[in-house]
Order: structure tokens, then sequence, then C-alpha cells
């Protein structure tokens, strides 16, 4: 592993506020989930309250 920090260039200023900030966060969520529905538009109507 240390050959591979060796090669490593180190991260300019800009690079290293925009991480410090966040800048490049990825925001958001993922949902995975089994839905057994009997009515086909209670799907739309379950997606369109959330």
């Amino acid at each position: 592993m240390d050959h591979i920090n060796k090669q490593r260039k180190p991260k300019s200023k800009r690079l290293r506020k925009k991480l410090y900030v966040d800048e490049y966060a990825i925001l958001g969520f993922s949902l995975k989930c089994n839905l057994a529905l009997k009515i086909k538009y209670s799907l739309m109507f379950l997606l369109m309250i959330f």
C-alpha cells in the first residue's frame, strides 16, 4: 500500500477546499421494497403522496 501512496499526487488547495465543504457530496437516498397492491392505482397514489 505504501507504493500507492507515494505515487499519488498531492491534492490542490482548490480540491481540498471542495472536499472539506462537501461540494462533491452525494445527496439523496435509495429505497428498496416489495409491494403487494391489489389495485393498480394504489401505487400511483402512494408515490404522489410521498
